[in-house]
């Protein structure tokens, strides 16, 4: 089956990108084994998979009996602090040039020279006029300037993201072979040795065949860092564009033992700086800010209790009384009264006539007990 149905001209499925490691294997593994020293470099303001690629790669060359350093020119955050060798970065390397520091007051320095004697070598530093003499209490001193003859970068699209570590000796950069490790589809390959491929979506999957083509050992501390930075750099294997060969590392490195102790903290899951899961929470990831009212609340359906039963009293039966008889009223002359004033009704069962007011018992036991005569007729 075509993958062109309209036999369009020039619509080709692009070529796979060739292996980088193919071509520079031999290379790499010339320059490693020839290697005095070495230096593995973090990019300024590196995420966690640049970080745990870079110790992953110094401890299996550490532990292939190599002399090498591990530098970043930014300070680690507190959420590298679960990486296996973290303390072991610093924030400079070598100690080739001495640096003489002092508090510097603008346009308060005359002249800078120097005297060289058969023993000593002396500084001098003269003042203007105006301003005090330099106090020697407040003079620093420290070292900076490496040697190496091998310097993995990882992490960086170009020399200039190593910050003050490239900065401060752009020399070694110029004597020293350079590896160029990182994932990112917009690096500059600024490296004799490019390790950059789009079939890898993480450093940690770079770092890995490095030292999987080295011949190096990988220990379960350094497969536990590979595989967090890979979960890491995938958002924990949900990427869009996600390649098998992720999925393929990843069952290595747990194979060789890696533990999942990091899961990646995406805004997207609703806790900014968190991850969600309905596994529960997984160690490093941090809590969220505002806790929700209801954590740690299950609601639970409660029973009805029944409505206490009213008690209702029956009424008492009537006494039964004797039918009076009817009397003929005396033929009387029409007279000329008053027409009642209509009172209200007053119920027997409410002892007040509707205002409010007692009624007489006596008068509401009588009414009660007088008969009434209904005229009617029924059908039976």
């Amino acid at each position: 089956m075509t993958s062109n149905p309209f036999n369009l001209p020039n619509l080709k499925p692009p070529e796979p990108e060739p292996n980088p490691f193919d071509p520079a294997q031999g290379d790499l593994t010339k320059a490693v084994e020839n290697s005095k020293e070495i230096l593995v470099l973090i990019r300024e303001n590196p995420k966690l998979d640049h970080v745990a690629s870079a110790l992953a790669l110094f401890l299996a060359l550490k532990a292939g009996g190599k002399s090498v350093h591990i530098a970043s020119a930014t300070e680690m955050r507190v959420e590298f602090n679960r990486l296996v060798g973290v303390d072991k970065i610093t924030q400079s390397v070598g100690n080739r040039n001495l640096v003489i520091s002092f508090p510097y007051v603008k346009d308060s320095i005359e002249k800078v020279s120097y005297n060289v004697t058969d023993t000593t070598f002396d500084l001098v530093i003269q003042p203007k006029s105006g301003f005090p003499s330099l106090d020697a209490k407040k003079i620093n001193y420290s070292y900076v300037g490496a040697e190496a003859d091998l310097v993995f970068v990882v992490g960086a699209q170009r020399l200039d993201d190593l910050g003050a570590l490239y900065h401060t000796d752009r020399k070694l950069f110029e004597s020293a072979t350079i590896v160029n490790i990182d994932a990112s589809p917009t690096n500059t390959k600024f490296a004799p040795l490019n390790l950059v491929w789009n079939e890898f979506s993480s450093c940690a999957e770079v770092v890995y065949e490095i030292i999987t083509r080295l011949s190096l050992t990988i220990d379960q501390d350094m497969a536990t860092n590979l595989l967090s930075g890979l979960s890491e750099a995938t958002q924990n294997f949900q990427r869009f564009n996600l390649k098998p060969h992720a999925f393929e590392v990843a069952g290595k490195l747990m194979a060789q033992g890696a533990k999942r102790t990091f899961m990646p903290q995406t805004a997207a899951m609703g806790t900014p700086g968190g991850f969600a899961s309905p596994f529960g929470p997984f160690p490093g990831a941090a809590p969220a800010p505002f806790p929700s009212p209801f954590q740690g609340f299950t609601p639970q359906a409660q029973p009805m209790q029944p409505l206490p039963p009213v008690p209702v009293q029956p009424p008492a039966p009537a006494s039964p009384s004797p039918t009076p008889q009817l009397q003929p009223e005396p033929q009387t002359q029409p007279t000329q009264s008053p027409k009642p004033v209509p009172q209200p009704a007053v119920n027997p069962l409410n002892p007040n006539n509707g205002n409010g007011q007692d009624v007489n018992s006596n008068q509401l036991q009588e009414d009660w007990l007088k008969p009434k005569i209904f005229k009617g007729s029924s059908k039976v």
